[in-house]
Order: C-alpha cells, then structure tokens, then sequence
C-alpha cells in the first residue's frame, strides 16, 4: 500500500491517511504546511486593514493579510492628497496645481486635502468720457488726459470688471488670449 497524495496519517502509517485540512481563501491560511506524517494548520487571516493601514498583501489560502502604515499626509499648499489612504489603497499625493493667464484667479488655495481651484476672470468695461469731447477724426484716434470714467452715478451702467481697461489711456487690455472686442462709440449727433 501507498498514501495517497493530499492526505496524512499518524507516524505516515499508510493503513489509515486522513485527507489535508482545506484553507478558506480569504479567511484562513496555511500556517504550517502538511506533511506524511501531519496535517495541515490553518490560521485565521490577520483582520481587514484599518486606521492609518492599507493592505498590501491580500489573505490567500497560503499566505496571511499584510497591512504597511499609508504614507504620510500631503503637505499644505504644496501637496494635496490625489488618494485617499483606505483599506486597500495607499495615499498619493500630487503637486499642487497653479491657475494659469495673465490674471490667475484662485477661487480656492490648494489644501492637503484638494488641489487649488482656479475660476475664469470675467473681464469688460462700459465707459463713457468724463468731460464733453468731440471726435471728428476718421481713423484711429486715442482719447487721453483723464476722459474715460467708468463709475458715474449717473450713469449706473459703467464698469470696469477684472480692471482691465485703463481710464487714463483709454485702451483695455484682455488679460489672456480669446477674448472678443466689440466696440461702439455712441454720440449724441
């Protein structure tokens, strides 16, 4: 007689084998491995990670959970945390991002937690002249000395928002590419 593959008896003895004890995936692993002569050991798989821990290792049938410590928290105004350190994820961290244009706008500053959030700059005017001027001039003209005002409370449709336009030179400048001008010069006559 031979012992059949998979299974154990007392002292190997062949007249009586008992088959290996199964671990459970997930649940129990081999802690020992069996022999002849003895049988398998299973042991209970470390519990499911948690706190500041994330698996890095799951339980099989042959090896137990590992849990490592996540990495340390991202740093305010200079990191923010791209991935939550969970069960089962480590944490990443990210550089912060920086709102780009001629007039970054930052709505929200980059946290450990979230990454900054940049909001688009509304920017145009409505001004009129500040003294009685007359144009006559076909072509290009620039109005200077102090003419344009965009706040009259007579007036209570003027504005300058994102003060772009310069009341001294009479010019607007867009604070990026992609902006469209639509002018018109409005008379009495």
């Amino acid at each position: 007689m031979h012992r059949v593959t998979g299974t154990w008896s007392i002292g190997g003895l062949v007249t009586s084998c008992t088959a290996w004890t199964e671990c459970v995936n997930g649940t129990t692993y081999e802690s020992t491995t069996p022999s002849a002569s003895a049988d398998r050991v299973c042991s209970a798989c470390t519990a499911v990670c948690t706190g500041s821990n994330y698996q890095t290792r799951a339980c099989t049938k042959l090896q137990d959970r590992v849990c490592s410590a996540c990495a340390a928290a991202c740093v305010n105004g200079t990191s923010y945390q791209a991935t939550a350190c969970t069960s089962l994820t480590n944490r990443v961290c990210a550089p912060c991002g920086k709102c780009e244009g001629a007039i970054p706008t930052v709505s929200t500053a980059c946290t450990a937690l979230a990454n900054v959030v940049c909001s688009a700059v509304a920017c145009g005017f409505r001004a009129r002249t500040a003294k009685d001027a007359s144009i006559s001039v076909v072509g290009w003209y620039e109005a200077t000395g102090d003419i344009w005002t965009v706040s009259d409370p007579n007036f209570p449709t003027l504005f300058n928002q994102g003060n772009a336009f310069n009341q001294s030179t009479g010019t607007f400048t867009a604070p990026r590419d992609g902006f469209v001008a639509r002018v018109c010069v409005c008379g009495t006559s």
